[in-house]
């Protein structure tokens, strides 16, 4: 009877313990996320990789690398990811895109090209038949405007036809608006003059 009772003893603490490392080995699934989905070829930009699996000890700040390559660098490169804070289990890294050759976290890139950034998961839920699994994301570089305001039909200070624009719409003032203008002047010069004529005329009077 005793033997018995130990026998079941054994078997609840054996399936208890067991169930409860499978949970504590139950890993995720990585995840790589751009911060933006395009930027410029002269920028940078943040990736950052969710993986909890990879936070080893909550009280270090860990790394690992990535892979990252362009259409214009297919060999691309391999710079680390850090822990964002202690057991955060979220990895980041700052990415600088460049027209000149890729070296340490700089990323060779031209105009349009799309740039992928991809992590290799090798702690996979139990549910997964293979052993790794690659996790990617991607973007696309884009042109920049060096002048924003550039071709939307604003007048420069510098423009042949300045004086002749209406300051608060700029649009161009024709020729009636310019001899109006011309009238006006004249019929002012012509009030002060007389005006001052009238005044002559009254003190030679006195």
């Amino acid at each position: 009877m005793k033997a018995r009772l130990l026998i079941l003893a054994m078997v609840v603490f054996w399936t208890t313990f067991d169930s409860s490392f499978a949970e504590s080995q139950e890993f995720t699934v990585a995840e790589v996320k751009w911060v933006k989905s395009s930027h410029s070829s002269d920028g940078f930009a943040s990736i950052q990789v969710i993986e909890p699996d990879m936070n080893l000890s909550p009280n270090d700040i860990e790394k690992f690398k990535i892979h990252i390559w362009s259409d214009s660098d297919p060999n691309g490169i391999t710079p680390d990811v850090y822990e964002t804070s202690k057991d955060s289990g979220v990895f980041a890294s700052n990415i600088y895109f460049s027209p000149n050759s890729s070296t340490g976290q700089r990323i060779h890139v031209l105009e349009e090209d799309l740039v992928i950034a991809s992590y290799e998961d090798q702690t996979l839920p139990i549910s997964y038949t293979d052993e790794k699994l690659e996790v990617f994301d991607s973007m696309i570089i884009r042109k920049t405007l060096a002048n924003p305001d550039e071709n939307q039909g604003f007048f420069r200070i510098d423009d042949p036809t300045f004086v002749r624009q209406n300051l608060q719409t700029g649009e161009t003032l024709g020729d009636a608006s310019s001899i109006f203008g011309w009238f006006v002047l004249a019929m002012s010069l012509f009030i002060v003059f007389a005006y001052i004529t009238m005044k002559i005329k009254m003190r030679i009077k006195k």
